[in-house]
């Protein structure tokens, strides 16, 4: 029990331990994503303002999705539609990334002294620093059009630890899988893609019927964004006895992932 209880805190603090090194990856992955572009960083400005563009001119203004029922300015509907997305990428880029990164990153499995562990936290971590560009250009966007976003914003970072423990722990998942079967990436991106529609990104949940409601209630996404949007744009404080069982249930698949990824990595070296 106690053997237990200590590779649970050593799974728990892994990223803490290990965080020079994992800044060092992602700092780098990321001057390698637009190293060559004549825009440089600043696709990552670019990209989420012209893909916010397109999903509002195509479900506001084409489709004619209206929130809460309401009429709802542009800006308004931005606003509520960018939290969904931030959700939703921190979730797709991650999962899309984790099938090949062991693979990109053969060579140092094979040096005995290398934490191979946080290879699957690179993804996580490069989906983590788009987001918070992205809140930043969220932000901005409040600011100039309604004012101070409410105090409940505060609550962000003790919002997205669920989701980012629950990302981690599939990632972990998928790239000890994707090492002994490669058709685990069409079946992530599949799953990817049934989650884009199937979470209330481009409407509210409330505006489904109850019957619908109940079962994407069960979406780990859909409790994410109805949280994110609470607190940045509503208002309210979360809804603790769901906030805690989500976090319960994000701890339970980190640690699953952690333990998995570690069971299955000595066979990593014969299979890459």
């Amino acid at each position: 029990m106690a053997r237990f209880i200590y590779q649970i805190w050593y799974a728990l603090l892994h990223p803490i331990q290990d965080r020079k090194l994992l800044r060092m990856f992602i700092t780098r992955d990321l001057q390698a994503r637009y190293k060559n572009s004549w825009a440089g960083l600043l696709w990552l400005v670019i990209n989420p303002i012209i893909m916010l563009s397109i999903y509002t001119l195509v479900f506001q203004h084409i489709l004619g999705v209206k929130w809460g029922g309401q009429t709802s300015s542009g800006v308004s509907f931005a606003l509520n539609l960018y939290l969904g997305l931030v959700v939703f990428n921190i979730f797709s880029e991650s999962l899309q990334a984790a099938p090949a990164v062991l693979r990109a990153h053969s060579n140092l499995i094979k040096k005995v002294r290398f934490p191979i562990r946080i290879l699957p936290s690179i993804p996580v971590g490069l989906a983590l620093c788009d987001a918070a560009l992205g809140l930043v250009i969220w932000l901005v966007i409040y600011v100039f059009a309604l004012g101070l976003p409410p105090l409940t914003a505060l609550y962000l970072p003790l919002v997205l630890l669920p989701l980012v423990l629950f990302v981690l722990g599939l990632c972990w998942i998928i790239a000890s899988l994707s090492a002994y079967m490669r058709d685990i990436t069409q079946v992530v991106r599949f799953v990817v893609t049934g989650l884009l529609f199937l979470s209330p990104i481009f409407f509210p949940l409330d505006s489904m019927p109850m019957d619908l409601q109940a079962i994407l209630s069960f979406n780990p996404l859909a409790i994410e964004i109805e949280m994110l949007r609470g607190i940045m744009i509503g208002g309210t404080a979360p809804a603790w006895g769901s906030y805690l069982g989500f976090l319960g249930w994000s701890l339970l698949v980190y640690c699953a992932g952690f333990f998995w990824f570690d069971l299955t990595s000595d066979g990593f070296v014969d299979v890459l």
